[in-house]
């Protein structure tokens, strides 16, 4: 069978008080969760509360946040979307 994941993206909508809660309402060890909270300090600390596998993207808005997600001994993971030379985002699929 199969190793399948789900991702879950809360897209930032979540509060520290309440991700944990709502994390561990699931029992699926399939499950990441994309951005609970909205910022890299919020979701930090629901990674290291809960131990829940956690993806940082839209709130890594510099280098040094990666650099410090990336430092911590937490279940996390980063989320880098590439772009073009000319700094835009690339293209995609079918829309070129």
């Amino acid at each position: 069978m199969p190793h399948h994941l789900l991702l879950l993206d809360f897209n930032g909508a979540l509060s520290v008080k309440d991700a944990p809660t709502v994390l561990g309402s699931f029992d699926d060890s399939r499950i990441i969760w994309e951005e609970p909270c909205n910022t890299v300090p919020m979701n930090l600390e629901v990674a290291e509360s809960t131990g829940a596998p956690v993806i940082f993207d839209q709130c890594l808005k510099s280098l040094d946040l990666y650099a410090q997600v990336c430092s911590r001994d937490i279940n996390a993971s980063v989320c880098i979307k590439p772009t073009s030379p000319s700094r835009s985002p690339l293209p995609r699929a079918g829309m070129v």
